[in-house]
């Protein structure tokens, strides 16, 4: 069996700004820059209507703004390993 060449994976400290994207029906928005990502809350009924971050930057936990609407009687979270180096884009058709 040949053997595959080993990948290398290039990491970064660098902070990169790429965006904003969205619909017509909103605003942009931008947290500035953090470390990484703790969790990732929604809120919803039918569809998503709000989204709030809480980041980490360098070991601290640091609560991004609530963004969208102020409905949504339900909510989630998604927590991560927030010392993983994380990209989130998010669009809205």
């Amino acid at each position: 069996m040949e053997q595959q060449p080993q990948k290398k994976m290039v990491v970064s400290k660098k902070i990169m700004k790429v965006g904003p994207w969205g619909g017509t029906g909103g605003s942009p928005w931008d947290d500035g820059g953090h470390t990484g990502v703790r969790s990732i809350t929604l809120s919803y009924d039918r569809c998503i209507d709000s989204i709030a971050v809480e980041y980490d930057r360098n070991g601290v936990a640091v609560a991004g703004e609530r963004h969208g609407g102020a409905g949504g009687n339900q909510t989630t979270q998604v927590h991560t390993q927030y010392h993983l180096h994380l990209v989130m884009f998010l669009a809205q058709p």
